[in-house]
């Protein structure tokens, strides 16, 4: 048995003990004493003096026992019972449980999985929950969600949170959990508070090496004057003798129009203790499987990968989702990967022709028109227009979604503004100077424009090439591509210097950029050294021109769109469509349920932040059409999670020791002995409760002896009286 207070500090206030006896003090300064006849006869005896002085001790220490026990119950100090911790506690307590919502959680052995299984035993512990307990409920994945609104008492409440719980998806972050377990108890008040952890023993979900979140984790348990207890349960999963792994699937380009193909891929990973594997991999569109797109994977060995390629193209624009599926295993939480994509209608490019002639063929802008233009077969991916650089107006400009300045010489402070309104409001420039171009121009209207400054155009003696081993271009590029754009000379390019927030995805041998990008407002712009035509390289007589121009635009065109494709945690944007109809605004989760998105902002934007969990969203935005009919714009998102969740590698009993140190932790081998140890260990009960019942008793005793007191004292002056009547008026 042992006594400790919650509230040490607090014990300063039995310094209050001395207010009792200094007023006890004060009461008996001595004062003059003025002699009159009738002292004599209220003149107590020995006996009489005594009696009162004992009582006056008497109160006084009870005044000091008030005070002293009002103090002690501010430090709410609590006893450990000893005998009866072999049995249920009967204290109240504050518990948040910590459900893993990683997709390892799922696995499966045919009847059951770990999830389900934590889901039984938190329905068991609260059996029994008694009145005045609080809860919470934490579902750790990536980002740490909050489950309604806690600590709550009502333990009916909490069950059906556990049971509408999402089932498990992506991976988890159970050491960010834990703190924010500890945060909720540091704002309890029993005295036993437990945060209780259900997870299947995966080490990646802990993040063991991570010293600084531990470090916190270990400030947030010293904090309160209640350290709370951390409980771990792991529920052995399923034997996983072979599993099937999808890592994320990339696109060739985030937007596309109507008709141009898009290319996704993926890695297919295998892990098995059985012997080597093969599965189907299905190819779907806005979730309705291709049937003729269908690819069997080779014999993979334990650890093998399958990279897989599929190609489409969409018919319809609008927002489309293209995803790989594996046939369903014991793990189907990685069976899955989807991409979103933005389609649009051809893309509106304005060719800026700097020194238009009547040949065509000597035209700045002939190989880019060339390059750009349609077979019969197909329908365009892009519309140029060509315009000259005294045309360039606002009303072209309003025209377009990229506008390319080829060999340009020089632009008024008129053109140069409203190229700069274009792009911070999301439309792209392509910006390609060749030796007509006047340097000074550009640095004087278009410095924060450009994402560098032109220094001088150079032609090198010998020609130089592009050094594909250091490229970074932010679009996809097939092999064969690259070993052709190696083969192209230049002889003629503008040396740059890039400014300090620049992107250089291209090189020269020589170090020189090739290219340079930046953001600009909500668009972008890139800066190409070399002119458009055949005047500075032998780039446009090369096939890989055609791909590389079409990359560069869709690119720059992307800017302004919002991405559909996110990390778990990042929120949702796209411009609202219809103020009118907001109320009527919904997004479609991934497991079916739906909510309402914020809308704020100018120009106002649709934003949904609840993005936990990964998978396919979609906005709902009711529309207004011209004929006064209504209709939905729906749009997709893929939110996607941490593939390194396939690692399903257990913490080892090292890392168990480490995390287990001093205490920290409490790794208990099954959920029976978690209930067990939960329910009975170390209980304690507060006793601020009866200190203060004991208050208010020593408080109704001392007015008692102090009415007694008093009462005594006139009692004597009476008799006195009695015995010794008054003398007449006027005798001495």
């Amino acid at each position: 048995m042992s006594l400790e207070f919650l509230n040490p500090v607090l014990l300063f206030g039995l310094a209050a003990l001395a207010l009792p006896i200094i007023a006890h003090l004060l009461s008996k300064k001595r004062f003059d004493v003025v002699q009159w006849g009738a002292m004599q006869f209220l003149d107590l005896g020995k006996r009489r003096r005594r009696r009162v002085r004992i009582e006056e001790l008497l109160l006084l220490l009870l005044r000091m026992a008030i005070v002293g026990l009002l103090a002690l119950a501010i430090a709410r100090p609590t006893i450990s019972r000893g005998f009866f911790a072999n049995f249920v506690s009967t204290d109240n307590r504050d518990t948040v449980f910590v459900m893993d919502g990683s997709y390892s959680m799922g696995r499966s052995d045919g009847e059951t999985t770990p999830h389900n299984q934590a889901r039984a035993v938190m329905h068991k512990i609260l059996n029994h929950a008694r009145p005045g307990d609080t809860f919470a409920l934490l579902d750790a994945r990536d980002q740490t969600r909050f489950v309604g609104d806690g600590p709550l008492r009502d333990a009916n409440q909490l069950r059906t949170w556990i049971d509408a719980l999402p089932p498990p998806a992506g991976a988890s972050n159970l050491a960010a959990a834990v703190a924010d377990a500890l945060q909720i108890l540091g704002t309890t008040s029993h005295v036993r508070r437990d945060v209780v952890v259900m997870t299947d023993g995966q080490a990646r979900s802990w993040h063991p090496t991570d010293a600084a979140q531990w470090q916190v984790i270990d400030e947030l348990r010293g904090q309160p004057a209640v350290q709370p207890q951390l409980w771990v349960v792991n529920f052995q999963a399923a034997d996983t003798p072979s599993n099937f792994i999808l890592d994320r699937l990339d696109a060739s380009r985030a937007r596309a129009p109507v008709g141009f193909p898009v290319r996704v891929s993926t890695t297919l990973r295998y892990t098995s203790e059985v012997g080597p594997g093969e599965c189907n991999l299905y190819f779907e569109v806005d979730g309705q499987r291709l049937g003729d797109a269908t690819i069997k994977s080779p014999l993979l060995e334990s650890g093998g990968e399958f990279r897989v390629e599929f190609e489409h193209r969409f018919s319809t624009a609008g927002s489309h989702v293209l995803s790989v599926v594996l046939d369903d295993d014991d793990v189907p939480g990685d069976n899955r990967a989807d991409v979103a994509i933005a389609v649009t209608q051809p893309l509106r490019v304005i060719l800026v022709d700097g020194t238009p002639h009547l040949d065509p063929t000597r035209s700045e802008t002939f190989f880019a028109e060339a390059a750009l233009r349609s077979d019969a077969e197909h329908s365009p991916f892009i519309d140029s227009r060509f315009v000259t650089s005294q045309n360039l107006n606002l009303s072209v400009i309003d025209r377009a979604d990229v506008i390319v300045l080829a060999n340009v010489a020089t632009l008024s402070a008129e053109q140069a503004e409203m190229l700069r309104q274009f792009v911070e409001a999301g439309g792209g420039l392509l910006v390609a100077p060749g030796q007509l171009v006047q340097s000074e121009n550009y640095r004087t209207l278009l410095s924060d424009l450009l994402p560098g400054d032109l220094t001088a155009f150079v032609e090198p003696e010998e020609a130089a090439n592009v050094d594909v081993g250091q490229l970074q271009l932010p679009w996809q590029i097939g092999a064969a591509d690259i070993d052709e754009l190696a083969t192209a000379r230049f002889t003629g390019y503008w040396e740059m210097t890039p400014h300090e927030q620049a992107n250089v995805p291209a090189r020269l041998v020589s170090g020189d950029p090739l290219l340079v990008s930046s953001p600009v407002g909500r668009g972008r712009v890139m800066l190409l050294s070399t002119p458009l035509d055949a005047d500075g390289s032998t780039l446009p007589t090369k096939s890989v021109y055609v791909a590389l121009l079409h990359e560069m635009l869709f690119y720059l065109a992307a800017a302004e769109e919002f991405p559909l494709n996110v990390n778990v945690g990042e929120p949702l944007l796209q411009p609202l469509i219809d103020e009118a109809a907001e109320a009527e605004i919904r997004v479609n989760r991934p497991d079916g349920t739906t909510a309402t998105p914020e809308i704020g902002g100018e120009p106002p934007l649709v934003r949904f932040d609840d993005t936990s969990a990964p998978g396919v969203y979609e906005l709902e935005q009711p529309r207004r059409n011209r004929g006064g009919t209504r209709s939905s714009v729906a749009t997709r998102f893929v939110v996607n999670f941490d593939r390194g969740e396939r690692d399903l590698t257990p913490l080892s009993v090292t890392e168990i020791e480490e995390l287990s140190a001093d205490g920290r932790i409490t790794f208990v081998d099954s959920p029976d002995d978690l209930e067990a140890q939960l329910l009975t260990d170390d209980s304690r009960t507060e006793l601020w409760q009866m200190l203060v019942v004991l208050v208010f008793a020593l408080l109704c005793l001392e007015i008692w002896m102090t009415r007694r007191l008093v009462q005594g004292g006139h009692a004597v002056l009476d008799a006195a009286a009695s015995a010794h009547p008054h003398p007449p008026q006027g005798t001495t």
